[in-house]
């Protein structure tokens, strides 16, 4: 753990850590609280808390930290604990993505800022953080969420088509995707992340329809120009876990829907 709670809930970060200055230390999980110990940083490791799995020294059952996460249930439970630390000014670790690489039609024009190279399995959170690493590829976007503990992704902004925005608010369900489309508070100038389950996948002539387990009514489609690029069966779709990536548009028709185009394969990548 990178994060814990002194006796008055102020949030503490490993490297800041001073017994003379804070004192005892718990776990940031509210619903846990479970006394930490804090171990200092050797020659290939940084500094860290951990329970001593003895006593009361264990995780509480629900806590976030008391097993891995699935995908769904991290963005579920980072919610909360992400509106914390922004109102905290805890310091943040901004992450740049950079997608064109997975658009077909995207030309480069080899004027891109070079970035530092980046281990989304491994997610570092230093004393200061002004400088931006960037992720290629929707894989690496799971990856990140799927191999980093709670504390850590929650201090995590993407940076996004030049707008900054907390990780918690750009990977979303599809029914978030609609209510926030149909409620007129999306971004439409940016894209999202969605995760779900897939239902349905039809094929006609001139466009493919993938379909989501949700209420609200969410659909993902891939037009015929596109259709050499996207090579999925519908067995290797249909129940399946899919993170997707795009812009979210209204299509009235029939009703009400919200809509995503995609363009080949790697506009979606599966999940645990």
């Amino acid at each position: 753990m990178n994060s814990a709670r002194n006796q008055q809930g102020r949030i503490i970060k490993a490297h800041e850590y001073q017994l003379e200055k804070h004192g005892n230390i718990f776990c940031i999980d509210k619903k846990c609280k479970s006394p930490l110990i804090y171990v200092a940083a050797a020659e290939n490791t940084s500094p860290y808390f951990k329970t001593t799995g003895k006593g009361n020294s264990i995780h509480h059952k629900d806590c976030v930290f008391a097993r891995p996460l699935t995908f769904e249930e991290s963005i579920t439970k980072l919610q909360d604990l992400q509106k914390e630390f922004l109102q905290k000014n805890i310091t943040p670790v901004n992450i740049r993505i950079n997608l064109n690489g997975i658009d077909p039609d995207f030309v480069s024009r080899n004027i891109e800022r070079e970035q530092k190279p980046f281990d989304p399995s491994k997610l570092i959170v230093k004393s200061s953080s002004n400088s931006t690493s960037s992720i290629s590829s929707l894989k690496s976007v799971v990856k990140l969420i799927e191999l980093n503990q709670p504390d850590l992704l929650a201090t995590v902004i993407l940076s996004i088509k030049g707008k900054k925005i907390p990780l918690t608010e750009l990977i979303i369900t599809p029914d978030q995707a609609y209510e926030l489309l149909w409620s007129n508070k999306m971004d439409e100038s940016i894209p999202y992340f969605v995760y779900g389950t897939i239902k349905q996948y039809i094929k006609r002539e001139k466009v493919y329809f993938i379909t989501f387990q949700t209420e609200k009514r969410f659909s993902l489609v891939v037009f015929e120009k596109y259709f050499p690029h996207f090579t999925y069966s519908v067995s290797q779709l249909i129940e399946k876990k899919f993170l997707v990536y795009g812009f979210i548009k209204k299509n009235e028709y029939k009703g009400k829907a919200a809509e995503m185009a995609i363009k080949s394969n790697d506009y979606l990548a599966i999940l645990k």
